[in-house]
């Protein structure tokens, strides 16, 4: 299957889309989005010829699907541990809607990693959680 990233720039009163990107599987989708997530306000993945969203990121963070969203705030607490804060997690999951699924508030960035494994096992196991089979 063959994927399209598409790179959207917002103003105040438009969007402008950049020219779509043919993506070939998952790997180049997740570098598609980090390598861009920071310079647009919003990374669209269709699938090629559809205009159904599989993945997108908005204003620097995945925000669909929610697993992509879990996973990529893990890896940015494994790259950068000293950037977390008990505070910015909770944050972080507000802004990704799932502070519902806060069992408890973390102390330690490990603390903060096993419960995201908890929260993805979790939605791992709904169905529709996730795009890619």
């Amino acid at each position: 299957m063959c994927y399209v990233g598409y790179r959207i720039v917002q103003t105040e009163f438009e969007y402008y889309y950049h020219p779509g990107v043919e993506l070939s599987d998952e790997k180049a989708i997740w570098n598609f989005i980090m390598d861009n997530k920071k310079k647009y306000a919003i990374i669209k993945i269709t699938v090629k010829g559809e205009n159904v969203v599989s993945v997108e990121a908005v204003n620097g963070r995945v925000v669909f699907p929610l697993l992509w969203s879990i996973m990529e705030l893990s890896t940015d607490y494994e790259d950068s541990p000293d950037e977390f804060t008990p505070l910015g997690f909770i944050e972080e999951l507000r802004i990704r809607r799932l502070d519902r699924q806060l069992i408890e508030v973390p102390f330690t960035v490990n603390q903060a990693l096993e419960q995201l494994k908890r929260i993805y096992a979790t939605l791992q196991s709904e169905p529709n959680s996730h795009v890619f089979k």
